[in-house]
């Protein structure tokens, strides 16, 4: 992969690791992009894996190349190195570097094209992602489908050759399938509406059937984290599975073993919770997590130690929802809007409306993992606060409807009038 930026050192290394442990988001994110910059990461890479929480709070922009272009759709199955085990579902992130430079290596001057076309791009430009990715990934899945284990792979991912199908086939798999599965996730486009979801979700469980046990169970595992509200997902899988007489049940409870430990080993709820990378962003975050936890609920009505899994993750966002929501209400809303007064101009209230918009999706994402009432509390007292600031009458009511409803707009404008 291209770049003309040197190799960092050993010395270098201790001192980055030095500087991160205490450093300033600024510093972060300098560090960040230097290392993003860097055509061999080796231990570079490395030395940003204890700070990827810290990173995921501070959500600096993360340049788009071809490894990270590569890999967008199994997003969700990558799993720290540590963590992966044989047998199990997810892919470590220590083979990623390895098996781009093997696609990059393979994909020759076409490769190189696609790094001329993303250089400059972001991962928040999801249009080249897809532009781009649609021509690479069903490549790369020939490429992988086909290939051996680089020379180098031991020595740069710590495991022996026979690890490598594991690793390789479901990342092909999904790599096949990356640009039906988005397009299936993003809704049919405008005079196709009569393209049948379910059909095209059996498409992809078959396609991934003829692969293999571990493919399909990884294809199940992607679509589930994909497609939240999917209640037909494992009875499709095991539907098809039988059909090729495969067990899609042992399948589809592997992939929902993996979804729930993702769920508990990573970082991304708890930082939501206290509204790390911006409200709206959280409020997606566990919007998801809650939809994902319930449709697996669902799922697993006849299992009840599974229940008893499933209920303590809903408890535990619960916990972190509920412990932060104060904060991020006074910190995000009510603090600034008592440094305000009536004659405030348009674009900041219009802003603030927007802040108080976010913190309902926050609200609205987290009661479906439990205490509402807990909400319905502190949106009225929130409410209530607004209502004595020294804001226009008409800007006092907009927000309270936006906090609570019209009715109680009324009702507290009429008692508290100005």
């Amino acid at each position: 992969m291209s770049g003309a930026v040197p190799s960092i050192g050993p010395a270098e290394i201790k001192a980055l690791r030095r500087l991160l442990v205490d450093a300033r988001a600024d510093q972060i994110t300098r560090v960040v992009a230097m290392i993003d910059q860097l055509p061999e990461r080796g231990e570079a890479d490395d030395l940003l894996a204890p700070f990827r929480t810290r990173l995921a709070e501070i959500n600096p922009p993360r340049p788009l190349n071809f490894a990270r272009l590569l890999f967008t759709p199994i997003d969700p199955l990558i799993i720290p190195g540590q963590r992966w085990r044989r047998g199990m579902l997810g892919v470590p992130r220590t083979a990623l570097i390895t098996l781009a430079r093997q696609v990059h290596r393979d994909f020759g001057e076409h490769a190189a094209a696609i790094e001329a076309e993303i250089a400059g791009r972001t991962l928040a430009d999801q249009a080249m992602i897809f532009a781009a990715g649609a021509r690479l990934w069903p490549a790369a899945a020939r490429i992988l489908t086909s290939a051996t284990p680089p020379a180098d792979w031991q020595d740069a991912t710590g495991l022996p050759g026979s690890d490598y199908p594991a690793i390789a086939g479901p990342i092909a798999c999904i790599l096949a399938q990356a640009v039906a599965i988005q397009t299936l996730v993003d809704g049919p486009a405008a005079g196709d509406a009569e393209t049948d979801p379910e059909m095209v979700l059996r498409t992809l469980l078959v396609f991934a059937t003829e692969r293999g046990s571990h493919e399909l169970a990884s294809m199940i595992a992607l679509l589930m984290h994909r497609l939240p509200g999917c209640t037909r997902l494992q009875d499709l899988a095991r539907e098809v599975a039988a059909t090729a007489d495969k067990d899609g049940r042992k399948a589809a409870e592997r992939a929902t073993e993996h979804t729930l430990d993702s769920l508990a080993n990573s970082p991304a709820i708890t930082l939501a919770a206290s509204g790390a990378g911006g409200l709206a962003h959280a409020a997606e975050t566990i919007a998801h997590a809650t939809t994902l936890l319930t449709g697996l609920a669902d799922q697993s009505a006849a299992l009840p130690e599974r229940q008893v899994r499933i209920d303590e993750l809903r408890r535990s966002i619960d916990r972190a929802c509920r412990d932060s929501f104060t904060a991020l209400l006074e910190r995000h809303l009510l603090a600034p809007l008592a440094s305000l007064g009536a004659d405030t101009d348009d674009v900041t209230m219009t802003g603030l409306e927007a802040v108080a918009r976010d913190l309902r999706a926050f609200e609205q994402a987290s009661r479906k993992a439990g205490s509402g009432e807990l909400y319905d509390r502190r949106l009225r007292d929130a409410a209530k606060t607004v209502a004595t600031m020294r804001l226009a009458p008409i800007d006092r009511m907009r927000l309270i409807e936006i906090l609570t409803n019209s009715e109680n707009a009324l009702t507290l404008f009429r008692t508290r009038p100005i």
